[in-house]
């Protein structure tokens, strides 16, 4: 237990996340071949902008 609570103090969410699958024995990586789809679902529903107007929003 002490050494999950110092491995939680001293890493962020991601590297948590590994170093508890490990501990589990799982292994939750993605082969590279997964990342379009990922990609895709991660962007999903999110505002189509052009460049400019994406500029244009950011300055005020």
């Amino acid at each position: 237990m002490a050494e999950a609570m110092f491995a939680g103090s001293r890493m962020d969410g991601k590297d948590l996340q590994k170093y508890c699958d490990g501990l589990r024995g799982e292994d939750r990586t993605q082969p590279p071949e997964a990342l379009p789809g990922a990609i895709d679902a991660a962007a999903r529903g999110h505002p189509v902008m052009t460049w400019k107007e994406f500029l244009a929003q950011r300055n005020t």
